[in-house]
């Protein structure tokens, strides 16, 4: 475009000049931040590890309340709703050794709690347990009412099995099958002076002479059913504790600078021993170290005491609960399975006409706390024995072809048709 004396340049033209202006500084920003993290780099890091799966998607921002949304990736396949939420600190990419298999037979969605990841992050007011946990919960709630979802087999990680199970028991109609893994919270915290609490004396009573039959798998591990360990902790233990616990690590992580993600590719390195993409490692930085507040982290303060035993343990509260639940452990897990284990069998206890189905349990071999990414295959095992009977479960897709994997960014609602034309555009014939 050749422009003349007293003339103005097309407005298009100087809207895109300023778009490129506008991306650059944004990079240079980034550049020279101290902590080397920022919604851009995160949405880069996201869609780096989207794409490694072989499954259609749709990748789209929900809403979950006035003016927040939830991150959300939607698989385009058929089957009844399988929701996978996950644990502190993480997010929908955590997931993406299971999405591709469990597509397979549901429509996938992996979403971001708010607070954490790539969803909203608005500020936390509440000074409660109880608020936290609404805080959540009701979140979770309007996001299934806007995605369109009236009951979900719903999946839970560590924090996200705490809140999951929370959910079941506010909103047991919206939940087909409860899924925990390796949930925190379930037992209570051991008391620091040696005296049993009345709630540890409840799972220490309640878990003798129940191992009986139809708790499913929760004996098959050879785990020994003893009460839990109760320790005493130094007093120097205990300060330090506090003092770490009034700052988030998210906040530590962001005063590392430039070491960060350095940081955290030896974590992965180590902890994950190459399980994951290339990218794994710069994704967990990114999603820790967002420049703005984890409002996720804080809340959680409200939800965790010292050493993440929960404030207010899932034992004093599951008895009401009225949806069939499966737990699932690593054998090298941190977490006490053996809580899990009597919460199995209480559950079932109370729920002698479902003859020990109510609720079962597994040990997975050559897994810790990330047992999905340290085992997926028997991870996608375990959730397909865990969901028989589910209404709708389809077989495998019929897959090859051209490439099939498509994101949909930004996008809170979608045009009813959409996802026919998707299906048409990404899905080999």
């Amino acid at each position: 475009v050749q422009q003349t004396e007293g003339t103005h340049s097309h407005p298009r033209i100087g809207a895109t000049q300023r778009a490129r202006t506008m991306g650059l500084l944004t990079r240079l920003r980034d550049f020279f931040r101290w902590a080397p993290a920022s919604n851009t780099l995160l949405q880069e890091a996201e869609e780096e590890l989207l794409r490694e799966l072989q499954t259609p998607i749709v990748h789209r921002r929900i809403p979950c309340g006035e003016g927040v949304e939830l991150n959300t990736v939607e698989t385009l396949s058929e089957g009844p709703p399988l929701v996978l939420m996950h644990g502190w600190g993480a997010g929908i990419g955590f997931w993406i050794r299971n999405i591709d298999d469990l597509a397979s037979h549901f429509k996938v969605y992996a979403v971001d709690w708010l607070g954490f990841g790539g969803s909203s992050r608005p500020t936390f007011r509440g000074r409660t347990t109880e608020d936290a946990e609404d805080w959540w919960v009701d979140s979770l709630e309007e996001w299934r009412a806007h995605a369109g979802i009236e009951k979900m087999v719903l999946v839970g990680h560590s924090l996200g099995g705490y809140l999951c199970a929370n959910y079941a028991l506010r909103y047991p109609d919206r939940v087909i099958k409860l899924i925990l893994v390796s949930p925190v919270g379930v037992p209570a915290a051991p008391p620091m002076d040696g005296d049993k609490s009345h709630a540890d004396e409840d799972m220490e009573s309640s878990s003798r002479g129940q191992a009986t039959e139809g708790s499913g798998n929760a004996d098959e591990s050879g785990k020994s059913q003893q009460p839990i360990q109760r320790r005493r902790f130094p007093w120097w233990a205990l300060l330090l504790a506090k003092v770490i616990w009034k700052a988030t690590p998210q906040t530590m992580l962001r005063l590392l600078g430039p070491l960060g993600p350095r940081l955290m590719q030896g974590y992965a390195e180590r902890r994950f021993l190459r399980k994951v993409p290339a990218g794994f490692a710069n994704y967990i930085y990114q999603i820790n170290a967002h420049p703005q507040t984890s409002s996720g982290g804080r809340a959680t303060k409200y939800i965790l005491g010292m050493w993440a035993y929960a404030l207010k343990p899932l034992w004093n509260r599951m008895d009401s609960l009225e949806v069939p639940v499966s737990l699932v452990y690593g054998d090298r897990d941190w977490m006490d399975a053996d809580a899990g284990r009597r919460l199995v069998h209480r559950l079932n206890s109370l729920h002698p006409e479902m003859e020990g189905s109510f609720a079962d349990m597994e040990i997975l071999e050559k897994a810790g706390h990330h047992l999905y990414l340290d085992n997926d295959e028997d991870f996608a095992d375990f959730i397909l024995r865990s969901t028989e009977g589910v209404p709708g479960r389809v077989g495998d897709l019929s897959g090859g072809g051209s490439p099939r994997h498509e994101v949909l960014e930004q996008h809170p609602h979608l045009p009813e048709d959409l996802e026919e034309e998707l299906e048409e555009a990404v899905l080999p014939d």
